[in-house]
């Protein structure tokens, strides 16, 4: 009898593969200049990528993974919450 993936599968994977376009994207744009470190498309791709990699990571019970991406994760979630509060000052 084969193993036939869960319907979960799926999305799973394609937020997984999204996440990983939304980091490389980030990291391109940023190394080439065109993409600040600190700008909000720069964190929110990292937020999107890292959400989407260590959901994917989880999955797949690669906890290396999901520790990196959510650590990764809260990165851009501060580097946001410090845009907010210094652009509203």
């Amino acid at each position: 009898m084969s193993a036939t993936p869960s319907s979960i599968d799926r999305p799973v994977a394609v937020f997984g593969w999204t996440g990983t376009v939304a980091v490389l994207v980030a990291y391109a744009m940023g190394t080439a200049g065109s993409m600040a470190a600190d700008s909000v498309p720069f964190l929110v791709l990292n937020l999107v990528g890292s959400v989407g990699i260590g959901m994917h990571s989880w999955r797949q019970r690669a906890l290396p993974s999901v520790s990196v991406n959510a650590v990764w994760a809260l990165i851009s979630v501060v580097g946001l919450v410090r845009l907010l509060f210094t652009s509203a000052s």
